[in-house]
């Protein structure tokens, strides 16, 4: 007779000798109630009601082994997972049939799990069937990145690949795009923000814009705080986004891009014809990029969300992206807090939000006859 899940569970807890973990059996019970097997777990230790019931060694272990039919996403992300307690998830990875999400951000893995992990992912003999991978926040460094990009040489089921703070460096970006431009064309979304850089000539930058020329596959890309400065931002454009016709979302924060990049911003939007969501947040763009942007939205008719956060808009700037708000036929969404509002733009802002029914991350007000903006 088969077990329940929460039989299975309980007796792996008693053969490792450890507690249960609440929040597995709550979800047990939950999934239960509903007549299903449990086929999500989410054990993330970042939440009021784990902090004291963090996953360690031996509870990753049993809950590893108990679920691994139907099991199909797992969220371990900011527990104590590391270089010597990743092994169950490796069998899990190797072992399981169904699980297609895994999220091991914030956790501790280094250069040896790292290797590990690569090493599962990249099996021909018995591919995992994962299709989701984060790493975020994990100290991978330079040549744990390395050993995980170099698998998707061989990876042909993995979609999605978060690689954000952790640490790699230039030789990681470089494969990870080289692997993307010649061996692989099943990863759809590709997060690589924040690398640790010793240099700011961005040689990685035109591996990266070969990758978006050659791979039609990609549907996402992040290069948050890449030094790109306008001089690499350039070469990503005439290189790689304006030969690109799949991309549907570009993460560009803290990306060092100024008011020099106005013409190739605008230049950006009025020619791509697959962007939807576009983030330029904390780029001291200025209002000149902004009227370039105006321009570039009249022309635009694919994106659907911008984000121009902390941008260095003033008054003038924020007019014209509310006049060209106005006609935009897909925009229904964008962030501009963090900018300098004045009465005429704010009031501006109001009558766009209250006709279109855009989202945004700010509200206007009225005291005295004076519109005001704040913060959502």
């Amino acid at each position: 007779m088969t077990r329940t899940d929460k039989e299975e569970y309980a007796a792996k807890c008693e053969e490792f000798k450890c507690e249960p973990l609440l929040s597995v059996m709550q979800q047990i019970d939950e999934a239960a109630l509903r007549g299903e097997v449990v086929s999500s777990l989410n054990l993330r230790g970042i939440s009021k009601t784990k902090l004291n019931e963090k996953v360690t060694n031996v509870k990753l272990r049993a809950v590893a082994e108990a679920f691994t039919r139907e099991l199909k996403h797992l969220d371990v992300s900011y527990n104590f997972v590391d270089d010597s307690s990743c092994q169950p998830l490796i069998k899990l990875l190797e072992t399981s049939t169904s699980l297609k999400e895994l999220d091991l951000g914030g956790n501790d893995l280094c250069v040896h799990g790292s290797l590990l992990l690569a090493q599962a992912l990249s099996d021909k003999d018995k591919p995992p069937v994962l299709e989701a991978l984060s790493l975020q926040g994990n100290p991978l460094g330079d040549e744990g990145g390395y050993a995980i990009s170099d698998s998707m040489r061989k990876n042909v089921n993995l979609r999605e690949l978060n690689l954000n703070d952790t640490g790699i460096g230039i030789s990681s970006l470089i494969n990870v795009a080289d692997a993307l431009t010649s061996d692989n064309r099943t990863i759809e979304v590709i997060e690589i923000g924040n690398p640790k850089l010793s240099t700011l000539e961005g040689e990685h930058v035109l591996y990266v814009a070969r990758m978006l020329a050659c791979n039609p596959k990609i549907r996402a890309l992040n290069l948050k705080k890449h030094p790109l400065r306008d001089t690499s931002f350039t070469v990503l454009l005439e290189c790689g986004l304006m030969r690109n016709k799949t991309l549907e979302t570009l993460c560009l924060s803290c990306c060092q891009i100024t008011s020099t990049s106005a013409p190739n911003i605008e230049k950006l939007l009025s020619q791509n014809t697959s962007l939807r969501h576009l983030d330029l947040s904390n780029n001291p763009l200025t209002d000149e990029v902004a009227l370039g942007i105006a321009r570039g939205l009249g022309e635009d008719k694919s994106l659907e969300m911008i984000n121009l956060q902390n941008c260095r808009l003033t008054n003038k700037g924020l007019l014209a992206l509310a006049s060209a708000a106005e006609g935009a036929e897909t925009l229904a969404h964008i962030k501009l807090w963090g900018n300098h509002f004045g009465q005429e733009s704010g009031a501006a802002w109001a009558k766009v939000l209250e006709a279109k029914g855009m989202k945004s991350d700010f509200t206007t007000y009225v005291v005295d006859g004076i519109v005001h903006v704040a913060a959502c």
